[in-house]
């Protein structure tokens, strides 16, 4: 093989990327089962759905023989950045959310809230998957949590402590 080339001057190294932060992952185990069903295309969805939640099949008139598979992904959280996040695990949300113990245990993953005016609590609220249900809970916060309920005038302030399903 030739020699390596001489060392030449240096080109400048091109500035590093910012670093997306990402929410830390709760310990990773074997996946939720759950009970449901399958369409005719075999996409999973709830027991009790009369349509593929992602075809769009009418599911109605077909066998409805329950069978136990991996969840799927129940949604997504969206912050008022834009930024998306997969409900497929609990969540706790805050201003210093890695200090919750369910974090600190890795059952679930830890999401900072960008809070210039100081309105979010550590530990504000907390997601939790539940089968297929998604389970919203105000976590005592200083200031509450806030649900917009369909048909509602106004955001609706969550008691401390209060559970409610999405």
């Amino acid at each position: 093989p030739a020699p390596p080339p001489a060392a030449t001057a240096a080109a400048p190294s091109p500035a590093p990327e910012p670093q997306v932060s990402l929410p830390a992952a709760a310990v990773d185990g074997p996946p939720t089962m759950v009970w449901g069903i399958h369409c005719k295309r075999g996409h999973f969805n709830h027991p009790d759905a009369r349509y593929c939640r992602m075809c769009g099949t009418h599911m109605v008139h077909q066998r409805r023989d329950p069978v136990l598979d991996r969840r799927p992904v129940l949604g997504f959280l969206v912050t008022d950045d834009g930024s998306t996040y997969k409900l497929d695990v609990d969540y706790v949300l805050g201003r210093d959310p890695e200090s919750d113990p369910r974090v600190v245990a890795g059952e679930a993953r830890a999401l900072r809230l960008a809070d210039p005016e100081n309105a979010i609590s550590p530990v504000h609220a907390s997601v939790r998957l539940d089968n297929w249900d998604v389970l919203l809970t105000d976590s005592h916060s200083r200031f509450g949590t806030h649900i917009w309920v369909p048909g509602s005038a106004n955001w609706v302030r969550l008691e401390p402590g209060q559970t409610v399903m999405l």
